[in-house]
């Protein structure tokens, strides 16, 4: 296992693959309120059970995003928002 993590690693350093930010600035605000706006949503019990869950999960995951400056999903669409 720790082979295999390895050589995995020495073939990331030998490429130099690295996450390239596909997030512009204003899909970050987008994404930034959007995930404050479902984080309310469940801070004042408007959604309750399971969906609030979810909806916690869904602003987590927009917050993170933002802040990283990269989405996965935006890769795989071939989108990119920063102008890179």
């Amino acid at each position: 296992m720790w082979v295999f993590l390895l050589k995995f690693e020495y073939n990331n350093l030998k490429t130099k693959k690295t996450m390239m930010k596909n997030i512009g600035q204003t899909e970050k605000i987008v994404r930034i309120v959007l995930a404050l706006v479902l984080a309310g949503l469940d801070y004042f019990e408007v959604v309750k059970g399971a969906f609030s869950w979810v909806l916690s999960l869904v602003a987590i995951i927009l917050l993170v995003s933002a802040f990283v400056g990269f989405c996965p999903i935006n890769k795989l669409l071939g989108r990119n928002s920063a102008g890179n």
